[in-house]
C-alpha cells in the first residue's frame, strides 16, 4: 500500500504552464512537461498546434469570472478540454449554441483557466520555448 507521501499531486494546467514559463532551455521545458503529463495536457497541445483545429469563435465572449480560488472552481480545464471539440468549425452546431457552451466553460473554471481557454482558441500559449517541435519530440504520435 502506498503512503500518502508517495502520491504525486496533480497540478492544474495554468500551474504547469507557469513553471514552463520559468524555463530557460527546451530541455527544461521537456522535463516539466514529462513530469506533469496527462491526457488533458496532451489534448490541449493538439488543439493549440494542429492546423486543422479551427475554432468558430475567435474571441472570448463576455462572462462573469468564477470568484473561487484556483483549484476550487466548479470545473477545471482538465474537464472542459473534453468538450472543446464542439467549438471547432467542423462541428455542425449553430454559432449561438457554441457561444453558450463557451460561456458555460468560462464561468465554471478559474479566471486563469478562462484566459488560457482564449489562448488555446487563438493557438498561442504565449510561451516562446513551448513550441510544436518541443511537444512533438516528447510525443511523436500526438499530431
Amino acid at each position: 500500500m502506498k503512503s500518502i507521501n508517495n502520491l504525486m499531486a496533480i497540478r492544474l494546467i495554468p500551474e504547469i504552464l507557469d513553471e514552463v514559463k520559468e524555463c530557460t532551455t527546451e530541455e527544461q521545458v521537456k522535463t516539466v512537461l514529462l513530469k506533469n503529463q496527462s491526457p488533458a495536457l496532451r489534448l490541449m497541445f493538439q488543439y493549440v498546434f494542429r492546423p486543422e483545429s479551427v475554432f468558430t469563435i475567435k474571441t472570448l465572449p463576455e462572462y462573469t469570472p468564477d470568484s473561487g480560488p484556483l483549484g476550487l472552481s466548479p470545473s477545471s480545464l482538465f474537464m472542459e478540454l473534453k468538450r472543446f471539440y464542439v467549438l471547432l468549425d467542423i462541428k455542425d452546431i449553430p454559432e449561438r449554441k457554441k457561444r453558450e457552451i463557451l460561456v458555460q466553460m468560462l464561468v465554471s473554471v478559474h479566471p486563469t483557466e478562462a484566459v488560457l481557454i482564449g489562448k488555446i482558441i487563438n493557438h498561442d500559449l504565449e510561451i516562446p520555448l513551448l513550441t510544436k517541435k518541443v511537444v512533438q519530440e516528447l510525443w511523436p504520435t500526438l499530431f
